[in-house]
């Protein structure tokens, strides 16, 4: 069945997104010690559980899968301290930029980003 114009998907997120004013540079590395790579990304929009944000596909590796962990370093306009926090890859499309995808993060329980990831709950409510 093919969908109507003015059809709607189901919310799938936990929480809503803020979107952000300016785009805010996020850095992406490897989660483990073995690996050892950064990317730097455009954050789109963020939530308590997650954010996405944009970068360039060769600079990502092999992170820029489905269920790839990676560490996620981020501040938040008006907020004096950084984020860090890890992630997991839930999504990837094709940026509108060639050469460029979209990621889709979402934050993991993790007790050495526990901190981070509550004070991020407080701030974004």
């Amino acid at each position: 069945m093919s969908r109507q114009h003015g059809d709607h998907q189901p919310e799938r997120r936990r929480a809503a997104r803020r979107q952000l004013q300016d785009c805010l540079e996020v850095v992406l590395s490897a989660n483990s010690g073995t690996d050892d790579w950064r990317c730097k990304a455009s954050m789109l929009n963020a939530s308590p559980h997650g954010i996405a944000c944009r970068a360039e596909a060769s600079e990502l590796q092999d992170c820029a899968v489905v269920g790839g962990m990676v560490r996620v370093e981020f501040c938040l306009a008006g907020v004096s301290d950084g984020f860090d926090i890890t992630g997991r890859v839930v999504n990837v499309t094709r940026g509108a930029t060639s050469g460029q995808v979209v990621l889709g993060l979402e934050f993991v329980a993790d007790p050495a980003s526990a901190t981070d990831r509550d004070r991020l709950c407080e701030v974004l409510g």
